[in-house]
């Protein structure tokens, strides 16, 4: 019984903490792709 309770203890942990890191990842792609659309219209803009 504790055994197992451990178990899913540390498998939660290990599913929450994989979440996080995933939305984290997700977050700063979105992040890195504004970056460049910015850079991409700041270069149209120039070239006008």
């Amino acid at each position: 019984m504790g055994f197992g309770v451990f178990m899913g203890a540390i498998l939660l942990a290990i599913i929450i903490w994989l979440y996080e890191y995933f939305s984290e990842i997700k977050k700063s792609i979105r992040e890195m792709e504004e970056k460049l659309y910015n850079i991409e219209e700041l270069l149209k803009s120039q070239n006008k």
